[in-house]
């Protein structure tokens, strides 16, 4: 089930029950019935990504598989492909049946030896910050990478190894993140305090 409250009032907004279980709920930043969602059968199976209006009930746009996606802060949406680096600006379409206008902002080099985790684009709209994962290793030694919004000056910011999520301040000046100390395991003990 979807909610959406208004804070100041205590009133429910929206509410909306789905079937299959809803992970990734990312609200729009400018409109409060407009989000991107993850639904899958139960919470380990393969799901569907797409935005969802919960004004009308409507699917407004599907993400590829192959694409990340994130909220720029005016609404828009960007995705980068995973398999060509390509990072696109997205305005949201009406209706998934409409084209949306899409442009391309840049290209992103992924080092050979990483691969693309989730991304968030910074509330200035001017970079952003992704989870890249070894290639590799026996666990995916995730961290923390900064770039600009067209792919240039992308470079690693943390060494951890451990990195679960990040997120941005609201002035874009700082980052804050969780690491996960239990997600290096193996039969012979964990890294971090499992």
């Amino acid at each position: 089930e979807i909610t959406v409250i208004d804070r100041a009032s205590g009133n429910t907004i929206y509410q909306k029950q789905v079937d299959g279980y809803l992970r990734s709920v990312k609200p729009s930043p400018t409109n409060k019935s407009v989000m991107k969602v993850r639904l899958g059968k139960d919470s380990i199976s393969p799901f569907d990504e797409f935005i969802l209006d919960l004004s009308n009930n409507s699917v407004r746009y599907i993400i590829s598989e192959r694409d990340w996606f994130s909220w720029m802060p005016d609404g828009r949406f960007m995705l980068i492909n995973i398999d060509t680096g390509n990072m696109r600006i997205l305005n949201l379409p009406n209706s998934s049946t409409d084209k949306a206008e899409e442009t391309t902002v840049g290209h992103l080099t992924v080092p050979e030896d990483r691969y693309m985790g989730d991304f968030n684009v910074s509330p200035t709209g001017k970079q952003i910050l992704m989870i890249m994962n070894r290639r590799g290793t026996t666990s995916s030694e995730p961290d923390l990478w900064i770039g600009n919004i067209d792919g240039s000056a992308f470079e690693q910011l943390t060494e951890t190894k451990l990195i679960a999520s990040a997120a941005w301040s609201p002035d874009g000046h700082y980052v804050a993140y969780t690491t996960d100390t239990g997600s290096i395991c193996s039969f012979g003990g964990c890294l971090g305090s499992c």
